[in-house]
C-alpha cells in the first residue's frame, strides 16, 4: 500500500470515527449505542494496519470533521481527549516489541495494554478531579453538579430514592466514567485487531487474550488503591475510591480470563460461558467483586496455569 493511498484512508478513517461520535450525541438510539461503543473503531484499525506513523493524520481528520460538523472546537477537544487518546496509548502499546509475558514472536503481551491505558486514565481523571473548584469537597460539588443535570427526573421517583441515587452515583462517578473511557477503547482494540487480520493488514499477531498477565506492579498499585480507599478520609479517600474503581478494569479482565480458562476444559464450553455471562449480568454489583477477586487470586496463585498447563507453555 503506498503512502498516498494509506494517507488518504487515515484521514478517512478518522473522519468516520468523528462522526460516529457526533452520532452519539444524537437522539437515536441505535446512533447513540453504536457511536458510544465503537467511535475509537478507525483510529485503532488505522493505527493497527498502518502504524504510529499514519495516527496523527487520522486524528486530525477526526478532530476536524467533529469540529466542523457540530460548530463547536470544545466537541472537537472531546473527541481528542475521548477517542484520539486511548488509541494512541494501545496503538503505541500493541505496536512495541517485548512488553510484558506471553509476547508472540517478541511482541507485547495483552497484560500491559490495558493495565497502562488505566493507569493513563487515573492520570487523566486526577488531572480533571485537581482542577475541579470543590469548596464543600469533590463528591459534594460532582452530586450538586448530577442534580442539576437529573433535576427533571424528580417526577420519576421520590426524593428519598433520588437522594439515594444522587449519592451513590456520585460515590463512584469519576472512576466510573475512567472505567468506561478504558472500556469502549479496549472493545474497539480486540475488534480492530480481529478486522485487520482478517483483511491480511496487521502489523502483529492477535494477543493471547486468554493468557494475558498484569504486571506485578500494576497488582500492588491496585492494592495500595483500594487500602487508601478503605481508610483514608475526605477528598483523599475519595479520589483513592475512584482511582481503584478505574484500576479495577484489568483486573476483572483477568479474572474473566480464569473463567474462560476453565470453561474451555468442558466439551459445552461455550455453552457454560455464555450462562456465566447472563448471570454476570443479572447480578452484576456482586458478580464484579467475585470475578476481580478471582483475577487478584489469579496473580498470587497461577489459577490458569493449574489449570491448563499444556496450553499456558504453548502460549
Amino acid at each position: 500500500m503506498n503512502m498516498t493511498r494509506s494517507s488518504i484512508l487515515a484521514v478517512a478513517a478518522g473522519v468516520f470515527g468523528g462522526l460516529l461520535l457526533l452520532a452519539a450525541t444524537k437522539a437515536s438510539l441505535f446512533g447513540t449505542l453504536f457511536g458510544l461503543l465503537f467511535s475509537p473503531l478507525p483510529l485503532l484499525m488505522t493505527g493497527l494496519a498502518l502504524g504510529t506513523s499514519y495516527l496523527p493524520l487520522a486524528v486530525v481528520g477526526g478532530t476536524l470533521a467533529v469540529a466542523i460538523m457540530s460548530g463547536s472546537i470544545a466537541l472537537g477537544f472531546v473527541y481528542l481527549v475521548v477517542d484520539a487518546a486511548p488509541a494512541a496509548v494501545i496503538t503505541k502499546l500493541a505496536l512495541t516489541n517485548g512488553i510484558g509475558p506471553h509476547a508472540k514472536g517478541g511482541w507485547s503481551g495483552s497484560g500491559p495494554i490495558p493495565a497502562w491505558l488505566a493507569i493513563a486514565a487515573v492520570v487523566l481523571m486526577g488531572a480533571g478531579l485537581a482542577t475541579m473548584p470543590a469548596a464543600n469537597g469533590l463528591e459534594s460539588t460532582i452530586r450538586s453538579r448530577l442534580e442539576e443535570i437529573l433535576q427533571g427526573t424528580g417526577t420519576l421517583v421520590d426524593s428519598s430514592q433520588r437522594d439515594q441515587l444522587m449519592q451513590s452515583m456520585a460515590a463512584m462517578l469519576p472512576g466510573a466514567a475512567m472505567w468506561n473511557w478504558s472500556g469502549r477503547a479496549l472493545i474497539s482494540a480486540v475488534l480492530a485487531q480481529w478486522a485487520v487480520t482478517r483483511l491480511n493488514h496487521n502489523m502483529r499477531p492477535a494477543p493471547s487474550y486468554r493468557c494475558m498477565e498484569l504486571p506485578g506492579w500494576y497488582m500492588v498499585g491496585f492494592w495500595l488503591a483500594a487500602i487508601a480507599a478503605w481508610v483514608l478520609p475526605g477528598d483523599t479517600g475519595y479520589m483513592a475510591t475512584n482511582m481503584a474503581v478505574a484500576l479495577s478494569l484489568p483486573v476483572l479482565l483477568q479474572g474473566l480470563a480464569v473463567i474462560h480458562t476453565g470453561t474451555s476444559r468442558f466439551e459445552s464450553g461455550g455453552l457454560w460461558l455464555a450462562l456465566f455471562y447472563i448471570l454476570f449480568l443479572l447480578t452484576f454489583g456482586l458478580s464484579f467483586l467475585v470475578v476481580v477477586s478471582l483475577g487478584v487470586m489469579d496473580h498470587l496463585l497461577r489459577i490458569r496455569r493449574r489449570i491448563d498447563p499444556q496450553s499456558w507453555e504453548n502460549e
